[in-house]
């Protein structure tokens, strides 16, 4: 099963990471902002990467947490992406909003992640 992704930002430029950061800013914190950060904290770990990722936002930029990338078993999001929720309230794909919603903002738990790829990611099988 291929897996959604959302909030990978690491993976653009750094202009690019910028500017895509900025664009999706709020003023204001989702009211079921808590909620919304459980749930991705509480996603199974897809993989990792040995890198660490930074808030190109700041100034100077200040490195924020691991490239580790978590999934529902739907979608997969860098671990980082709560970071950008709390700091900058960044607005997330509706369709993602929903469907955590849906789910009770409860992940499912014990997740074989063995069987996913992300979009765009070669499957070896």
């Amino acid at each position: 099963m291929t897996l959604r992704k959302v909030g990978f930002f690491f993976e653009l430029p750094s202009q690019e990471r910028i500017n895509a950061i900025q664009s999706i800013r709020q003023e204001a914190p989702y009211t079921d902002e808590e909620k919304i950060v459980g749930y991705l904290e509480s996603g199974a770990v897809y993989g990792a990467m040995p890198n660490v990722e930074e808030d190109m936002l700041s100034d100077p930029p200040q490195i924020i947490g691991p490239t580790r990338v978590q999934t529902d078993g739907v979608w997969a999001w860098p671990q980082t992406l709560t970071y950008y929720i709390h700091r900058y309230h960044i607005a997330l794909p509706e369709e993602f909003v929903t469907h955590m919603r849906v789910r009770g903002w409860k992940c499912p738990p014990n997740l074989d992640t063995s069987q996913f790829t992300l979009e765009g990611e070669v499957s070896m099988d």
